[in-house]
């Protein structure tokens, strides 16, 4: 390297690097020619140096050799009319240009078309201009489209260099990155969701313009500082959307997913779902976190609408009952720690609710339940929970009272405010409602309990005649209790035959003759014995059981008359008692009539027996219902009149046989007058309308003579018989006993 100028000398040392590549290169020998085009001094000495050819400059000096060697590139080396003088060929697999296509030839002639034109172009150019030429061509080998990048320059005065680069392999990348940016801008574009990055190493974050657009932002609302980010996040989520980072960046975990509330620049807040991954490096530490923000407010809405529907009444917009339940539980929670603390529980029930539903219809109804559930916060304060459990029962917790007086007090403000009437479709509607109250203790463990007890304590209300309220005290729960046992065992009672019907007769007055049967029903239980129809009729009827009764009831009756027919005793009638619920069945008659004919005999004589207050409960269908069975042969009788509406009206209605005279009006026959005269008026008009009169509880001979003389036509009573079993009872007919 002595040989050489100190220019050039430094200019080898300077580029003499086996990792050079083209562009090294170039600037290498662009260093040359402007060294070469420097100073008149150095220009000579320099022009002596580069005398010899590049071939045998190589060749005298084996590190710049190595220096060529090194790049995976054809060199050619070609005077100024494109003779191509020397070459090294690359040992990169793809190259096209093999050694006989070379020696001898023009550069622009080893080169087909355009090419060769282009060729030609660019080496006059080097020629005048003494300036580097570029050009990129491609060429089709072995079925693959090959690409390739030639550097055309200026060496010595008639000397030119030419590099060729096969950038195939870089092609195909660029190709490949264009195309992915080009699908990575259309995501951007096309995605709902806002994308970041945040460069942790810079704290740089880049946010989309889809995220900014979701707040409502453009460019110059927000920078690339992360703060400005954080500030937007509601007040209330900022510490837990930082913890969450700080676990992604620091401690090692993978994902990042949290809901939380960012500000738009109208100033409300967005609900998002913030999803991010983090880039670490080798050592496992985060330098990059990516992700993406999507605008969630409209499912967080549902979801608010879907939490609130499941806990409030749909009707009312009150709490339903289990929000109510919630609440009382709570306090029940805090009550147990704070022994003094005390509330209480008011169940309301409005009374002759049913009625405005069946009178003035369902709508009527619904808006008396609104209107009342809006008086009834105005009787409350702001701490006081007020519910609807279901229908038109409803419940108050009553937070923070001194003692069971402030309970009583809110229960006579509510009932002070029914006494004004709310209008309903132009109508002044008055409704009362039964009230019961239960106060917290120890005991109540559950809000079950609590609410329970003030149901009890309003059922009492409710028995006590409505329109009133009632403190719930452990008797209640006793009764309760016994009635709910009660009615376990009546459950079971017809599969364990527990039943019995006795039979009372009922008597001619003019011969003394039995004419009829009365069942009468008997539960004989297994442990408490012969339990009186008083007390479970009424919880038959209210459970709905009174319908499998009453049914056991008529087919055991005309199975028995069929059995006294078939033992040749004196025919009877039989008459059996319908309550309301069983009267009220839509196929009475159908199911009377299957009943008679499957269990009983054809020449059966079947009475029915209804109260007053039964067939007026719904005249149209009771008249309907009456005539069927009349036409069926059954016989009619209203019982126990005297003591409900006694309304002539109903007499000439209602296709009946008989009246039955309530025992109240017989039990001090003759010597009471006032008595003696309503038995003799109703015996007489009931003749006049052509209906028998039958007198119940005779229990004297005075009572019976007195009967007999103002007419009467049948009686029945102590006085001729108890109810008896039916063994009894068929001994009776087999007497054949009159009575006089």
């Amino acid at each position: 390297m002595t040989d050489y100028h100190p220019l050039l000398q430094r200019q080898i040392k300077k580029h003499l690097d086996p990792r050079l590549d083209l562009n090294s290169l170039t600037q290498f020998l662009d260093s040359i020619q402007s060294s070469y085009l420097a100073a008149d001094d150095d220009r000579k000495n320099l022009q002596r140096s580069l005398e010899l050819s590049s071939k045998e400059l190589l060749e005298k000096n084996s590190e710049l050799r190595a220096v060529f060697q090194a790049f995976p590139d054809i060199f050619l080396r070609i005077n100024d009319d494109g003779l191509i003088l020397d070459y090294k060929r690359s040992q990169t697999e793809g190259f096209y240009l093999l050694p006989h296509r070379l020696h001898g030839k023009r550069l622009p002639e080893i080169f087909d078309g355009p090419l060769s034109q282009s060729f030609e172009q660019a080496l006059i150019k080097v020629k005048e201009e003494k300036s580097l030429q570029s050009l990129e061509y491609s060429q089709a080998m072995n079925g693959r489209l090959h690409f390739y990048e030639a550097r055309i320059l200026p060496l010595l005065e008639n000397q030119i260099i030419v590099i060729i680069r096969n950038i195939t392999e870089r092609k195909i990348a660029e190709k490949a990155l264009k195309e992915s940016e080009q699908r990575y801008a259309l995501v951007l574009r096309g995605a709902n969701d806002g994308i970041w990055d945040w460069d942790l190493k810079t704290n740089k974050i880049i946010l989309s313009d889809q995220w900014k657009m979701m707040l409502g932002l453009d460019d110059l609302d927000i920078t690339q500082d992360p703060m400005e980010w954080f500030n937007r996040i509601h007040p209330d989520d900022i510490q837990m959307v930082r913890r969450e980072i700080d676990a992604v960046i620091h401690q090692g975990e993978s994902f990042l997913k949290i809901e939380h509330r960012i500000l738009h620049k109208n100033q409300t807040y967005l609900w998002v779902l913030t999803r991010g991954i983090s880039v670490q490096d080798d050592q496992g530490t985060a330098y990059r976190l990516v992700g993406s923000q999507t605008d969630i407010t409209l499912r967080k809405a549902a979801e608010d609408q879907l939490r609130h529907d499941a806990l409030h009444d749909k009707l009312t917009g009150l709490p339903n009952r289990t929000l109510f339940l919630d609440r009382v539980n709570r306090l029940i929670s805090h009550s147990q720690r704070n022994p003094d603390y005390k509330f209480a529980i008011l169940f309301i029930d409005l009374d002759r609710f049913k009625l405005v539903n069946d009178s003035l219809g369902h709508e009527a109804g619904d808006q008396l339940l609104i209107k009342f559930s809006k008086r009834l916060k105005t009787c409350l304060r702001a701490s006081d929970t007020i519910a609807r459990l279901a229908g038109d029962e409803f419940t108050v917790l009553l937070d923070d009272i001194r003692d069971v007086r402030g309970a009583l007090y809110f229960a006579e403000r509510i009932q002070k405010e029914l006494t004004t009437p709310f209008i309903i479709l132009d109508q002044n509607i008055f409704i009362t409602a039964s009230v019961g109250i239960a106060t917290n203790s120890q005991e109540h463990t559950l809000a079950e309990a609590i609410i329970r007890d003030a149901d009890t304590a309003m059922y009492r209300a409710k028995v006590k005649g409505k329109a009133c309220h009632e403190l719930f005290d452990k008797d209640m729960q006793n009764r309760v209790i016994a009635q709910i046992n009660l009615e376990a065992d009546l459950r079971r009672a017809i599969n364990n035959k527990e039943f019995e019907i006795h039979y009372q007769p009922i008597i001619c007055c003019r011969s003394g003759r039995i004419l009829c049967m009365e069942a009468l029903l008997r539960w004989n239980h297994p442990s408490k014995g012969m339990i009186p129809p008083l007390e479970f009729i009424p919880l038959a009827e209210e459970s709905g059981m009174i319908l499998n009764i009453g049914q056991w009831v008529l087919e055991t009756v005309c199975q028995q008359n069929k059995k006294w027919q078939e033992q040749k005793l004196p025919k009877v009638s039989m008459a059996v008692n319908f309550s309301a619920r069983q009267f009220q069945h839509q196929n009475l008659p159908e199911l009377i009539k299957r009943t008679m004919q499957e269990f009983g005999s054809p020449s059966l004589t079947l009475e029915l027996e209804i109260t007053e207050s039964i067939a007026i409960k719904d005249a149209n269908f009771s008249v309907e219902t009456l005539t069927k069975l009349k036409k069926m042969g059954v016989q009619i009788s209203l019982d126990d009149f005297g003591v409900g509406y006694s309304s002539i009206h109903c007499l000439k209605l209602f296709p009946i046989d008989s009246l039955k005279i309530e025992r109240i009006f017989i039990q001090d026959l003759p010597q009471n007058k006032s008595n003696a005269d309503i038995v003799s008026a109703i015996i007489a008009l009931a003749h006049k309308l052509g209906l028998k009169t039958v007198a119940e509880g005779v229990e004297s001979k005075e009572q019976f003579e007195f009967l007999k003389l103002e007419g009467c036509d049948e009686a029945q009573g102590f006085y001729f018989s108890r109810p008896v079993p039916v063994k009894q009872a068929t001994e009776l007919l087999l007497n054949k006993k009159s009575f006089g």
